[in-house]
């Protein structure tokens, strides 16, 4: 009987150094897809990032067409350009005239006429 009582006891410590070796591993793997995903999301975030970067730099470029456009669209449609497509001289030249007054020069302009004027 004390023959049994050994071999129950060998094999259940047998089945439990199985059970620490088992969840030792396993916590082991469980660590190694926890860093895995640890490094995924840091890569996902700074991807994210930038394509967040890019879309904006994106809108904004699309807002500085749809401006040119805008103002391309003012320029077709201005009562100047009919004057100029249909050839009266005097209409574009009066015309021509009050954009000019109404115009207010830029710095760089303004510079240039100076330096006209110095020399």
């Amino acid at each position: 009987m004390p023959f049994f009582v050994l071999a129950f006891s060998l094999i259940t410590t047998l089945l439990i150094f199985g059970i620490i070796i088992y969840s030792v591993k396993s916590q082991k793997k469980m660590s190694n897809l926890q860093k895995n995903l640890d490094s995924s999301a840091s890569h996902l975030e700074g991807s994210t990032r930038e394509l967040l970067k890019t879309l904006n730099e994106h809108q904004e470029q699309q807002q500085r067409i749809l401006r040119r456009l805008e103002n391309l669209e003012a320029i077709v449609t201005s009562e100047a350009w009919d004057a100029i497509q249909s050839g009266e001289e005097e209409k574009k030249i009066q015309l021509h005239l009050k954009e000019v007054e109404n115009e207010e020069p830029t710095l760089e302009e303004k510079a240039d006429f100076i330096a006209k004027r110095v020399r």
